[in-house]
């Protein structure tokens, strides 16, 4: 019998033995988790590792005084939480279990790609709770980064101010104050706030997009079935090779397509299990998704660590820059900010203008619907 991980408990089957199940509230927990690693919510194992000790329910280790990242890592790449099982020790290939998992398959994958490329070091834990912009916002004369520090009066009292610290920039060493720096930006997400109206061209085009995608999802899971049955014809030719094989070489060729083949199985019938699943009405989808691009400075005012890292990702498409006299300069925003943001100055658009709006309105159309 496999040992329990966090969000699991065993139960007495009915036929005999034992069924893992979830484990509440922890299994929560370790589905919030792992998700928010694979969306990009959380961007270092760092991250999920703070997010797991501010929840009073998940258990620490005691000893450690908190969770080890040792942890953090096993929990992303436990096959487990994706429903399937794996003991290579024991030579069982990773398939399907007869538990019920946490994330997808898909979603397992995803996780799996971003640890391939994401390094594991821990993050200062002080960013983005006493100082919510560091490392986004830069110095406007130089482009470097701006730091953060305290300074102490000579009454003890200490003061948050951001500056720069690279030497040949002439706001060298020059602070900001926190409070200043951290209010104007809250301004800046107020600004990119788009109108209500283009807001509800946004909605009208969403709702015949997502007419044409119901058509498609249709088509999608015909293919989808085909192609289930076919990875199931070759995977069971392979393993009726691999009971035929004398060959300790060949055996092990066929167990690698075997699994591979298992893999394919099991991300398709994910696929088809999501597209099975009855979705919330078009309506409530997409008010989701708007309700952050029209205010996206509430969710920065009200949101966490998390949170606040989500908004900076979805509405910028680079640092903003600051400068300590004027104030922060005009931000790079991604599409559907930058499209739904609405006309400077409230001009007149010529036809090739309004060819590209619309153009631009259905790329973000496209992301609304991903979004959602």
């Amino acid at each position: 019998m496999f040992r329990t991980i966090p969000g699991y408990r065993y139960v007495n089957a009915k036929g005999g033995g034992k069924v893992l199940v979830r484990d509440e509230p922890i299994a929560s927990i370790v589905q919030e988790a792992l998700e928010g690693f694979a969306s990009g919510r959380f961007s270092t194992q760092s991250e999920v590792q703070r997010w797991l000790e501010d929840q009073p329910e998940f258990p620490i280790q005691k000893a450690y005084g908190g969770i080890r990242l040792q942890k953090v890592t096993d929990m992303l790449t436990h096959p487990l939480y994706a429903g399937c099982v794996r003991a290579l020790e024991w030579d069982v290939p990773l398939r399907k279990g007869n538990h019920e998992g946490l994330i997808s398959y898909s979603t397992f994958e995803r996780i799996q790609e971003r640890l391939s490329s994401t390094g594991y070091a821990p993050a200062r834990k002080d960013i983005g709770k006493e100082f919510a912009l560091r490392g986004f916002v830069c110095c406007a004369d130089c482009d470097a980064p701006l730091y953060s520090s305290f300074s102490k009066s000579a009454t003890g009292k200490r003061y948050p101010y951001y500056l720069c610290q690279n030497k040949a920039c002439e706001s060298y060493g020059k602070s900001i104050r926190r409070d200043k720096l951290e209010g104007e930006f809250v301004e800046v997400l107020k600004r990119i706030s788009p109108s209500k109206a283009l807001l509800n061209v946004a909605r009208a085009m969403f709702m015949d997009a997502w007419q044409q995608r119901s058509e498609q999802v249709k088509a999608a899971r015909d293919s989808l079935r085909h192609e289930i049955s076919e990875l199931e014809a070759k995977l069971n030719g392979v393993l009726d090779r691999l009971a035929e094989s004398e060959s300790t070489v060949a055996m092990k060729a066929y167990e690698r397509k075997a699994e591979r083949l298992e893999r394919e199985r099991l991300l398709a019938h994910d696929k088809l299990e999501r597209m099975a699943k009855p979705n919330a009405g078009a309506a409530e989808k997409l008010e989701l998704a708007l309700i952050f691009l029209s205010n996206p400075w509430k969710i920065w005012e009200k949101g966490d660590q998390s949170m606040r890292s989500t908004v900076l990702k979805l509405a910028f498409a680079d640092r903003l820059a600051y400068c300590r006299k004027t104030g922060p300069r005009t931000p790079k925003t991604t599409l559907p900010f930058k499209v739904l943001g609405g006309v400077p100055g409230g001009e007149m658009l010529n036809g090739a203008a309004c060819q590209t709006r619309t153009d631009d309105l259905r790329i973000t159309n496209a992301m609304l619907y991903q979004l959602s």
